[in-house]
């Protein structure tokens, strides 16, 4: 006698499938997370950098007005301060009438400061010295 079996294909996933799908996922995930912080904190670095640009033009712009730095940061731009965006704030010393060191930090967490003198107007990465 001869017995036949009816087989049915069963569709779907075995556990050894869906725990690679799983792994993979996590690890692109984790990537993503890696690089999106990395991301910030270059964009923070590079709104830094803008900031300071800005400050230093302004400041170069009193000079030649005035014939000397503002004394502090905010009586920078006839009073109005000295432009920055959300997140930066700055350190400014005028250790003579036409001398002055701006320092730039940045709120979120890793990301450097950076400062420009009035000898040197291109953002340098660290505090004034």
């Amino acid at each position: 006698m001869h017995t036949t079996y009816a087989y049915r294909k069963l569709s779907g996933f075995t556990l050894v499938e869906l725990a690679v799908t799983i792994i993979i996922i996590g690890v692109l995930i984790s990537v993503s997370v890696f690089a999106w912080g990395s991301w910030q904190r270059t964009t923070a670095a590079n709104v830094l950098k803008n900031d300071l640009s800005q400050a230093a033009a302004q400041l170069k712009s009193d000079l030649n007005w005035k014939n000397a730095y503002p004394v502090t940061e905010h009586e920078a731009n006839d009073g109005k301060g000295l432009p920055k965006s959300k997140g930066t704030s700055y350190l400014y010393d005028r250790p003579a009438a036409n001398e002055y060191c701006l320092t730039a930090y940045s709120d979120r967490d890793g990301v450097p400061a950076f400062h420009v003198t009035s000898g040197n107007t291109v953002p340098k990465e660290g505090a004034c010295a």
